[in-house]
């Protein structure tokens, strides 16, 4: 009978134990919404989901050195965006945020390849690829204006997405271009074909895009995204994101306004290599080189007189472009302000938790309360403004990249219920 008493109280005991251990067991196993954001069937007109911060265990893009990049073939122009990923810093040794925002577009993007391009590296891809500009290069005033100028040759060379370091991804880029109807592709793996004369549209926020005449195969697209809710602002379409199928002949116009050294917009960095430059030569590509403005001339014209025609004449390959009757087509997206800017530095009541280096900063609630989500952003931009107006680090915001509260895949994060009346 003692014994009988015993294996009953023994099995009561052991029975809700069992059950306990099931119970964590299938917890532990179960992902929930926020660690695993992409078991879902995405509907038509869903966006896509955002990751959190960072994951040590999620896949990401593999990094490649410039060297190794450098040491490929150049991919032919045409209708492919190729999954590379280029940052850029004075060294390979980041600040604690940027590695941290770094990742998280690697993450984003695992089948894309990552390029992180020194000041030394990206003198030697001036020197290899555009030699002729080498001289203008090096005597631009300080490394910005070089880092500035250097990133329109990531795009004509090789094409793919050019991100600062203060940028957090926060999708896929991949399906952004999608929406476009522009394929992403490896290097070696540039095999869709696109009509030449379709105009990318897209559902997801406003875009403007401008086809071109020229002689390459095409069509070839380039990327840029507004800013704030000024169109007419200097500053509303930042060179802190590019992206672009290679050898576009955009890229090649701030590179032609520093070769002839006339700055008409101003001395300053954003002027000479610059936002401020880009703006303007955004406008004059939209004025000047529009396939249907019969008053202008072609933008192969332009270049065939440049200082910069070798260079020019490299990227089309055997085509000779006198003789081809083959004409593509060329493009300029600009996406809408949400897309990849919906936080601009000019947004003073935000400034406080969406700027980096402010003592409130804190990218979930800025997040939390632009609404990323509700917007279908792709990207967000911190501006931690770390080059001074003289064109050297500013060693005060650049210390505050320095530290880092990183617990769980996530930055510490404080509760907030606030959205952004929109």
């Amino acid at each position: 009978m003692r014994s009988l008493r015993h294996r009953t109280l023994s099995s009561t005991i052991a029975l809700p134990l069992v059950l306990l251990v099931c119970f964590v067991f299938y917890t532990l196993k179960t992902p929930t919404k926020e660690s695993s954001p992409f078991l879902f069937r995405l509907q038509p007109g869903h966006h896509l989901p955002i990751s959190p911060l960072h994951s040590a265990a999620a896949p990401k893009a593999r990094q490649i050195s410039p060297a190794e990049l450098m040491a490929r073939p150049p991919p032919h122009s045409g209708p492919h965006m190729p999954k590379l990923l280029h940052q850029s810093w004075s060294t390979t040794i980041l600040p604690s945020k940027f590695e941290q925002w770094s990742l998280s577009c690697r993450d984003m993007n695992p089948d894309f390849e990552w390029v992180l391009w020194t000041d030394e590296d990206n003198r030697r891809l001036v020197e290899k690829y555009a030699p002729e500009f080498l001289v203008k290069y090096d005597g631009l005033k300080s490394e910005i204006y070089r880092a500035d100028a250097v990133r329109n040759l990531y795009m004509f060379v090789f094409g793919g997405v050019y991100a600062d370091l203060d940028t957090e991804c926060l999708r896929p880029y991949e399906a952004l271009f999608a929406q476009h109807n522009i394929s992403s592709s490896s290097q070696s793996g540039f095999t869709s074909i696109q009509n030449p004369t379709h105009t990318p549209t897209s559902d997801a926020a406003p875009t403007s895009t401008f086809p071109t005449t020229s002689y390459n195969a095409g069509p070839q697209t380039a990327f840029l995204a507004r800013m704030g809710a000024d169109n007419s602002k200097k500053h509303s379409i930042p060179n802190a994101w590019l992206a672009s199928t290679p050898s576009h002949p955009f890229w090649l116009l701030p590179l032609d306004l520093v070769s002839k050294g006339t700055k008409p917009y101003g001395d300053w960095p954003e002027a000479v290599t610059g936002p401020d430059a880009l703006f303007y030569l955004v406008n004059e590509y939209l004025r000047e080189y529009r396939s249907d403005n019969d008053h202008g001339a072609s933008l192969d014209e332009v270049l065939l007189k440049s200082e910069l025609k070798e260079m020019y004449v490299r990227s089309l390959g055997e085509k000779n472009i006198r003789a081809s009757a083959e004409v593509g087509m060329h493009q300029l997206v600009l996406l809408g302000k949400e897309m990849i800017f919906p936080y601009w530095w000019g947004e003073k009541e935000l400034e406080g938790v969406c700027k980096a280096g402010e003592e409130g900063f804190d990218p979930e609630t800025c997040k939390d309360v632009l609404d990323v989500q509700a917007l279908g952003s792709w990207s967000i931009t911190y501006w931690s403004h770390s080059w001074d107006q003289e064109g050297g680090h500013d060693e005060g915001h650049l210390s505050a990249m320095g530290s880092w509260s990183f617990r769980g895949g996530r930055m510490s994060r404080r509760a907030t219920n606030r959205k952004r009346g929109r």
